[in-house]
């Protein structure tokens, strides 16, 4: 609607001089409540009028704002206006303001009739059958709002079975609420996931479902989080077992050991040769220590089960140490070996008797106890105390242990060069026989 500027000039001088009346009415009605006046009969009456005429031109400014909101199609607010202005009618009294309830009620009336016809025009002549009726409790008498309403229910009558009872129509709008809600709380978990606070958002997303188990956005981000957790979660491991190879590399760093014997005096270079799995081993015999070492009396079978156990416990690793009891004779060292008697007649060496006491039997005495010993020394010390002489070595793939075998005396052949006429005379002066003499008589 588009008003002139004269119009619109007498509008606002109209509105100002309502506003002005309001206010001086206002005033003095504040001033009849001061303790100053009194309260006869007279002073209350015209107290209450004053306060009955600022009531009337409140409500002509309140059915002049729901006449425009009317005017303008905002029916809402019109239809809010129009309820205002009939409590204010209430208040006053019906009677003195006639002119005033009848337009509120015709306003009322125009304004939820429209509203109740555009929803049954929508689809929904339930909520047209609650406006009708908003209007029949304000105007019972109207014509229009029976006919509407009878005919409404007529044809809700008619379509009975193709619309939903109230209740559950109620109940389906609080849970579409409850699920307009709850996208706030996805949102969350979304701005949260965002800023990578994974913990927070997946409490909101766990939120989300359990309010609606349905809710495809939560179950999705939900498993984003879970496929980030276990990325971050197998990248820190990475960097554990890295970290961890690293510190094992550096805790096995060669080391110089004082259990490789003498320097060899012919050697012209202080390198030591050694194969991959024996240098291994020896790196965790030097490396591997013992708090307290006490075998007293115990079989080398139960020893070695021992050690072996300690060197798994002890082990970074945890795979410890292989060892092995070898039975037999080292073939380079026993066996059979020769030497001679006065006459030059070979004797062989007595021979190891592995009948005689089986090695597994072999008793170990260590006490007193040893204190804070490396593996390497233990070994050592077990071998030296045995009941039969026992030997180690250190293989690719284990330490063996086996009988020491008896030393025998090693004989040796020498070809020796001597001039045969020295060799004459000296046996001529060892024995006082001249060998050309003997020779030349018995010739």
């Amino acid at each position: 609607m588009l008003f002139s500027s004269k119009s619109l000039q007498s509008m606002m001088i109209k509105s100002a001089n309502l506003t002005f009346g309001v206010a001086v009415l206002s005033l003095a009605a504040f001033l009849y409540e001061s303790p100053v006046y009194g309260q006869s009969p007279q002073d209350i009456a015209a107290e209450e009028e004053i306060r009955r005429q600022a009531k009337k031109v409140e409500l002509a400014e309140i059915l002049e704002a729901a006449q425009e909101k009317q005017s303008g199609g905002d029916l809402i607010e019109a239809g809010k206006y129009y309820n205002q202005a009939l409590i204010h009618i209430e208040s006053i009294g019906g009677g003195q303001v006639a002119d005033a309830k009848a337009t509120a009620v015709t306003g009322f009336t125009s304004v939820y009739l429209n509203i109740a016809g555009a929803e049954d025009k929508a689809g929904n002549p339930q909520k047209a059958l609650k406006e009708v009726q908003r209007v029949l409790a304000v105007n019972p008498e109207s014509e229009e709002a029976l006919k509407l309403q009878a005919k409404i229910e007529a044809r809700l009558a008619a379509e009975i079975g193709r619309y939903p009872s109230d209740q559950v129509r109620d109940e389906v709008e609080e849970i579409q609420e409850v699920r307009r809600r709850n996208q706030v709380t996805v949102r969350d978990g979304i701005m949260l996931y965002e800023a990578d606070k994974l913990d927070e958002a997946k409490a909101k997303f766990n939120e989300a479902l359990s309010v609606d188990p349905d809710n495809k956005a939560a179950a999705h981000y939900l498993d984003l989080v879970h496929e980030k957790s276990f990325k971050r979660e197998q990248r820190e491991k990475r960097e554990r077992q890295k970290n961890a190879i690293v510190e094992i590399e550096q805790a096995w760093q060669p080391q110089h050991s004082d259990h490789l014997g003498p320097e060899n005096p012919f050697g012209n270079t202080n390198t030591v040769h050694s194969s991959k799995g024996r240098s291994a081993i020896l790196n965790k015999l030097q490396r591997i220590r013992l708090d307290e070492v006490n075998y007293p009396q115990l079989e080398l079978l139960e020893v070695v089960k021992e050690l072996s156990a300690q060197s798994r416990e002890r082990d970074p690793e945890g795979l410890g140490i292989n060892f092995i009891i070898n039975p037999n004779v080292d073939a380079n060292t026993g066996g059979f070996q020769f030497t001679t008697d006065q006459f030059g007649n070979p004797i062989p060496a007595p021979q190891q008797n592995n009948q005689t006491q089986e090695l597994e039997s072999v008793t170990i005495n260590l006490d007193p106890p040893l204190q804070n010993m490396r593996l390497l020394d233990v070994i050592e010390a077990v071998t030296t105390v045995a009941s039969t002489p026992l030997k180690y070595t250190i293989t690719d793939y284990a330490v063996m242990i086996s009988r020491k075998p008896v030393a025998t005396e090693q004989l040796f052949t020498r070809a020796f060069r001597v001039d045969p006429n020295t060799f004459v005379q000296g046996l001529q002066g060892v024995v006082g026989v001249s060998f050309g003499q003997v020779g030349g008589s018995g010739g």
